[in-house]
């Protein structure tokens, strides 16, 4: 059969499985199930033969989150185009079309989101085997659940047929969306998408577009393959659960407990339930959920509440994800905080100052190259340094091992705002 092109859109927010799932860490890049999250397990089921590298459609604040688990797990994608902002299902898988056919407008371009959960492996790439024909005569096939609540499922077609589709049915995206793909601009390892008048394109899933639409639709409908992953209820639906019907992670101990789901996602901290009867609670290192069951639909107002209270971990994730790595905060207090830093090989913290604070940082892990004004040394592990207030500095990482390191920074005002860049490997301002 012919060679699939994977597109899977890697965009979008996710607030009912808070408190893991968070605006800024949506819950495709969460490992929910096992080791792999979401985002890594739909891109190990679309590799191998048969299938094309896949194009990733995210927006800004994902791109290196979504680059950085993909090479994780040694898969590399065929581009990963940035969206300069969600505009829901319809102008993604537009603009992924119009990216493929630059080179094959007949190519087979199959569409999927980044958080499906798949229960049976082979059926599922069976069914895509089975709908190549259909597709390859002109149809759009439409592979989903039975359950329709988990969504659309996935969309199987020619480039040129959903090109023609769009043209038909959505002539109101066209212009604007191919304009956005034809003036893309590279950035580093990604691809931005041209930003003039994408705000205008309606917010449009494809079901509204074309698939309610267009006469070429063919749906086939399967059972067994799917699972429902929107609340955290919806995990024992895995077949996870212990004989009282409790769920818990490594790092948490259910006694006398019936129907529960126990789950602690912070390092240090072990999380006990005694005599719970179908109740969910999630730890992380800044936030708790505690719910019944029953309520699980629910945590999406909660999230609502916390929104109007500017509360942080509402839409925050407590590890902060940058090009270079990622830091978390480990102890917050008047004019002081502490952060633990990981740098990733080739990796490098950009050339700054601040003006309201200084630095000491001790290197826990690995070697580290550090700029400060005009020394440069190698920092190894046990070692410090200091950064007084106003040096113009850098950290880089010139091995092949991941450097940690403790930065503790002291002064009157502590905020991320207060750096003022004076070069950077990632290009930003």
């Amino acid at each position: 059969m012919s060679i699939v092109h994977p597109v899977i859109l890697c965009g979008g927010s996710g607030t009912r499985l808070w408190p893991m799932s968070r605006k800024s860490y949506p819950k495709q890049f969460c490992a929910l199930i096992d080791e792999d999250s979401l985002y890594q397990a739909t891109a190990r089921r679309l590799s191998g033969e048969g299938f094309a590298p896949p194009v990733i459609v995210t927006a800004a604040p994902f791109r290196f989150i979504a680059a950085d688990q993909l090479a994780s797990i040694n898969i590399a994608a065929r581009d990963l185009l940035i969206e300069p902002e969600g505009r829901n299902t319809a102008p993604a898988i537009l603009a992924a079309a119009y990216w493929l056919a630059r080179d094959h407008d007949d190519a087979l371009m199959l569409v999927t989101p980044s958080d499906h959960v798949i229960i049976d492996h082979f059926a599922w790439r069976q069914t895509i085997h089975d709908a190549q024909p259909l597709a390859l005569a002109g149809d759009i096939v439409q592979i989903g659940p039975q359950d329709t609540k988990i969504g659309p499922g996935l969309i199987l077609a020619k480039v040129s047929t959903l090109l023609h589709a769009f043209q038909t049915h959505a002539p109101e995206l066209v212009e604007i969306v191919g304009t956005a793909v034809a003036d893309a601009r590279h950035d580093l390892d990604f691809h931005r998408l041209a930003s003039a008048f994408w705000g205008d394109l309606p917010h449009l899933t494809v079901e509204d577009a074309i698939l309610g639409k267009a006469a070429n639709i063919k749906r086939i409908a399967v059972a067994g393959i799917w699972a429902d992953m929107d609340y955290w209820v919806d995990i024992r639906a895995l077949g996870k659960a212990d004989p009282a019907g409790n769920i818990c992670t490594d790092r948490a101990d259910a006694i006398d407990c019936t129907g529960s789901l126990l789950r602690s996602e912070a390092q240090g901290l072990h999380l006990v339930g005694i005599g719970l009867e179908d109740i969910i609670a999630v730890a992380m290192p800044d936030a708790v959920l505690v719910a019944h069951r029953s309520r699980s639909a629910d945590v999406g107002r909660a999230v609502e509440r916390l929104m109007v209270q500017h509360v942080p971990q509402a839409t925050a994730y407590p590890r902060e994800h940058r090009p270079w790595g990622w830091y978390e905060s480990i102890a917050i207090g008047q004019r002081f905080q502490v952060k633990r830093i990981m740098v990733k090989p080739g990796g490098s913290i950009s050339l700054q100052s601040h003006t309201h604070r200084a630095e000491h940082w001790v290197i826990v892990a690995g070697t580290a190259r550090v700029s400060i004004d005009d020394e440069v040394r190698l920092v190894t592990e046990n070692q410090s340094v200091y950064v007084p207030l106003g040096a113009v500095h850098r950290l880089e990482n010139p091995g092949k091992l991941p450097v940690m390191l403790i930065e503790v920074q002291t002064g009157a005002y502590l905020g991320e705002d207060d750096i003022i860049r004076y070069a950077d490997l990632y290009a930003r301002p």
